[in-house]
């Protein structure tokens, strides 16, 4: 309405639904169809990462001794998060309540 495109956006979202359990989710707060980053790095503190899993075709990689990445096949026709949107596309379980950071790297669009 104000003469612009609508704006895609992708965002990575941390949840802890119970102790030691982090989800990272997708979500899109943008106006229109978001491209799923084909890549995320995810890391933290405390050396007590017990299992990870990832979900929605992300595979998980070790990256470092307290960072991993997910990364998903790049796909020619992509996967698209709708506006308002959230997906689920991993899991950490912990030891104990740890500090997580997730990240998204420039350019991983996909």
């Amino acid at each position: 309405m104000d003469g612009r495109a609508p704006r895609p956006e992708i965002a990575a979202e941390l949840s802890e639904p119970e102790p030691g359990l982090v989800e990272i989710d997708l979500v899109n707060p943008g106006e229109a169809e978001a491209a799923w980053p084909a890549s995320l790095r995810i890391s933290w503190k405390e050396d007590n990462l017990l299992a990870v899993d990832g979900l929605a075709d992300y595979r998980v990689r070790r990256s470092g001794p307290r960072e991993i990445r997910l990364e998903r096949p790049l796909n020619p026709q992509g996967r698209l998060l709708g506006p308002g949107e959230r997906r689920v596309i991993a899991w950490l379980r912990f030891a104990a309540r740890t500090e997580v950071q997730v990240e998204i790297p420039p350019g991983t669009g996909g």
